[in-house]
């Protein structure tokens, strides 16, 4: 029986498909209410419902707030104002039996500038009834850019001068009841001179047509109960990273066409130009900013030359291409350097200032002389991406030579073997706090249960009982292993006994690998593997 009722819940909460209906031509229902007779509203389609008003205002918040949930040109929106119960006076669109509730302005950023602009809408917020004026729920809105006479429609903008997403109960009850409804989407269209007819098969169709669903599944979303399945953004703020992204994007772009390895360009760019730019954020939050005689580069758009940087420089394990090492040391990261047991073709075509922080190196971390304290230096950040069998090591060297690092884990490893899932792991009693806060969140990113889940959930573990205030983050980078592990503090970092514990801890786990004789540190491949 409770089987039963278990599939019946769960057809509840299937939304029912898509279901528009073609208005244009049809008399418009903003038309109908105005109190004005300009501007001409024009009908253009309506689909059905099936959420309280309630559900359909937080879709609208959404789709105010993230433009980009609805096109990929689009970076995201800037709130410029929001203004509760304005002015009526200061309203261009007044309808009977509704009242304006929030004037709200936004700004839309492109994803490319350099191919689009900025467009700044004006969107207006309506509630209708005595249930909606008290809620706040509103049941109209409409979105209206700023036109001026040097201001050119974006490419991402409908031609159109407005737009209206309006909520229309067919329950005879109050609005704020479930059942069904239906969305309208009404628009003000530029002079037929300036934009195509508008049809069934037109572009200004299509863009109301997808605008209507995923207000529609934004609306089902939230009545169900949906959460979203990762968060972005916990360490380094949204706006800041995709600002500073564009800059790094723009100048390390050309790095696609002088690629010189077998892989796929596009990925390995602007995955590690995305790399770099969380790198420099957290380091410009992390350290304190440094002495500079000007805050810009010589093209005036380098504003990181006096944001903070690791006292002791930085080390990226196993750099492979040397990539991330050369975006970081162009930008004036200088204080650092890559390693790994083979130089690749990249290397010697990059300018010289890379050149000379890219070594062969055969680290071998159950060694206290293989940390050579002239590249593992006090106070560095040491930098793991997919550093592989290196991957688990990273929170003891870290401990080992008082440094912060950053993980992004990819082929899973322990410390001496490959791993796999140690029996009784998810129902240990001792997990901490901050572990299961990460195991919540692997859960609603699609399963924590899975082998690169539990990895991940292993790694935590282990930073932790290294001492280490381990912060996740799933990183904005074209891959799918973009989970990152960031240790730039130790747990109890006042109390000596603590530190005296964690480092014992690590040292312990180093002799219990060499004990066991397993690991077999990498040697130098190729010529300098020969010459080593």
């Amino acid at each position: 029986m409770s089987l039963m009722i278990k599939i019946i819940s769960m057809k509840q909460r299937q939304q029912p498909p898509f279901d528009p209906t073609e208005r244009i031509g049809l008399p418009c229902g903003l038309q109908h209410v105005s109190q004005r007779t300009d501007p001409c509203w024009v009908s253009v389609l309506s689909c059905s419902l099936h959420c309280p008003v309630e559900y359909f205002s937080r879709a609208l918040d959404d789709l105010i707030l993230h433009p980009e949930y609805n096109s990929s040109i689009i970076l995201r929106a800037d709130i410029l104002s929001d203004t509760p119960n304005p002015d009526p006076t200061h309203i261009p669109h007044q309808f009977n039996a509704l009242r304006s509730i929030r004037h709200l302005t936004r700004r839309i950023l492109p994803r490319r500038p350099e191919r689009d602009a900025s467009l700044d809408q004006d969107c207006y917020f309506y509630v209708g009834d005595h249930y909606e004026e008290a809620t706040k729920h509103a049941k109209l809105a409409i979105l209206e850019p700023r036109l001026g006479d040097d201001v050119v429609l974006p490419y991402y903008h409908p031609k159109v001068t407005a737009i209206a997403f309006r909520y229309e109960s067919d329950d005879t009850e109050s609005s704020g009841s479930g059942g069904s409804a239906r969305l309208y989407v009404d628009v003000v269209p530029l002079p037929a001179a300036e934009e195509e007819p508008l049809t069934s098969s037109s572009r200004l169709y299509r863009i109301c047509l997808s605008l209507a669903e995923n207000i529609r599944k934004i609306s089902f979303g939230h009545y169900t109960g949906y959460q979203k399945r990762v968060i972005h953004d916990v360490v380094v703020n949204r706006e800041e990273y995709q600002d500073l992204y564009l800059v790094m994007r723009e100048r390390h772009k050309g790095l696609v066409d002088e690629w010189q390895e077998e892989t796929d360009p596009l990925k390995h760019v602007f995955e590690d130009i995305g790399i770099a730019t969380f790198i420099m954020l957290v380091w410009k939050h992390t350290y304190p900013p440094i002495q500079s005689s000007t805050a810009e580069g010589p093209d005036g758009d380098s504003p990181w030359i006096s944001w903070g940087r690791p006292p002791g420089g930085f080390i990226d394990l196993g750099c492979g291409n040397g990539l991330l090492v050369h975006i970081l040391v162009s930008s004036g990261y200088t204080n650092g350097i890559g390693i790994d047991l083979r130089e690749r073709k990249s290397w010697s075509h990059y300018p010289t200032s890379t050149q000379a922080r890219l070594k062969i190196y055969p680290l071998d971390p159950t060694s206290s002389s293989s940390l050579d304290p002239t590249i593992f230096r006090s106070n560095s950040f040491i930098v793991g991406n997919h550093s592989d069998e290196l991957t688990p090591w990273l929170p003891i060297i870290a401990t080992l030579t008082s440094s912060s690092f950053l993980s992004i884990p990819c082929c899973p490893w322990t410390l001496d073997s490959k791993f796999t899932k140690p029996k009784g792991f998810h129902k240990r009693k001792d997990q901490t706090e901050a572990e299961q806060e990460f195991e919540r969140k692997l859960e609603a990113a699609g399963g924590k249960t899975t082998l690169y889940a539990t990895y991940l959930l292993w790694l935590f573990r282990q930073a932790l009982e290294c001492g280490f205030e381990v912060e996740t983050e799933c990183l904005r980078i074209p891959s799918t292993r973009n989970w990152a592990f960031l240790c730039r503090r130790r747990l109890n970092p006042d109390h000596t006994k603590a530190q005296e514990r964690y480092l014992t801890h690590v040292q312990s786990l180093v002799e219990q690998v060499k004990t066991r004789g397993i690991f077999k540190p990498r040697t130098p491949e190729g010529k300098a593997g020969r010459d080593h």
